[in-house]
């Protein structure tokens, strides 16, 4: 249930998008919601190296998008349709509705949010454990 390399460019490229907006629309749109959800909910950091350095990758990120830097949502559309080529059926795919497409998108926007802005691992977890 792997989508071939010719479904993710159609995919990329709009042949097969949301009926409302286009999927890189959609990405943008979530792209900020997210971040305006990070920036009410970021944790204060103290004495801790790896969370910190989490809490300044997502604020960095969050000031970017805040701007109007689309470069954050750019770089998520393609990784976007990798993280769903390997769990999407390319037939449910085309067949979603614009609220498909926004579950789907909303799916994975934290951790495409986190891969962009340059998270480890070892930071996320310091970051949850906090």
């Amino acid at each position: 249930m792997s989508l071939t390399l010719t479904e993710i460019h159609r995919i990329n490229t709009g042949i097969v998008r949301p009926d409302d907006l286009t999927l890189m629309d959609l990405i943008v749109l979530q792209t900020r919601r997210h971040a305006n959800y990070l920036r009410n909910n970021l944790k204060d950091i103290e004495d801790d190296a790896l969370a910190e350095s989490y809490k300044q990758k997502i604020q960095a990120g969050i000031n970017k998008v805040i701007q109007n830097d689309v470069s954050i949502a750019k770089n998520i559309l393609p990784h976007f349709t990798n993280a769903i080529g390997n769990t999407q059926d390319y037939s449910d795919i085309k067949a979603l509705d614009t609220d498909g497409w926004i579950n789907l998108v909303e799916s994975e926007i934290a951790d495409l949010f986190e891969m962009i802005n340059g998270i480890t691992p070892e930071e996320k977890q310091a970051y949850d454990d906090y």
